[in-house]
């Protein structure tokens, strides 16, 4: 696994938990988040469900990242491993792996796949895992992740026989999105960037 860090004003979840910052990445990300999160009683206002996860969309989409071009750049979230949750989702996954692969990471037999599936439009993919500033990878994920990165070298191996999709991956490390506080603006995301002191008072104030 590899690390990234996903810089936000040290007001962000506060921000995310009253509404504020949700409502600003549901419109700007139109299309990657989930349609049920803004009605989801676990998101905001309700509930503060989707932090991390919203904020690493907002990094892959902000910033190129393992070489794969911002311009076309596709973001599966959540549900993606899940027919029934999301079947263009999981439809798109299936494509991305191919059949013999898919059924192997598209499962939650030993606990669900990481939170995100990025990829671009030559179909380069990699998976992404988004944590809070001090949230640990979970006991199931220690065991899950290094499985589905086991996966990934074997498809990635010259003279593989595992029937390929039409994806490849950009790498078999599963990226940990880790969302890191910072007072420094210029390192944020390109959503946190553009918001002007009437969207969030509490952090221009400061800038």
């Amino acid at each position: 696994m590899s690390e990234v860090a996903v810089f936000c004003p040290p007001e962000a979840e506060e921000n995310w938990r009253d509404g504020k910052l949700f409502e600003r990445m549901c419109k700007r990300l139109k299309g990657t988040i989930p349609k049920s999160w803004p009605e989801g009683e676990q998101c905001p206002p309700h509930g503060s469900y989707g932090f991390a996860e919203c904020l690493a969309v907002d990094y892959f989409m902000s910033y190129s990242h393992l070489a794969l071009p911002r311009e076309g750049l596709k973001i599966l979230v959540e549900g993606y491993y899940s027919k029934t949750k999301d079947e263009e989702g999981y439809q798109k996954a299936s494509e991305l792996l191919g059949p013999e692969l898919a059924p192997l990471v598209l499962t939650y037999t030993g606990g669900q796949p990481p939170d995100l599936l990025v990829y671009s439009r030559d179909n380069r993919f990699f998976f992404s895992e988004a944590k809070r500033p001090t949230e640990p990878l979970s006991k199931t994920q220690k065991t899950r992740f290094p499985q589905i990165e086991s996966l990934l070298r074997r498809y990635m191996e010259p003279g593989s026989q595992l029937q390929r999709g039409t994806g490849t991956p950009a790498t078999s490390d599963i990226v940990i999105a880790r969302v890191t506080p910072t007072n420094e603006r210029k390192q944020w995301t390109r959503t946190l960037q553009l918001y002007r002191s009437h969207d969030i008072p509490e952090v221009s104030a400061k800038f």
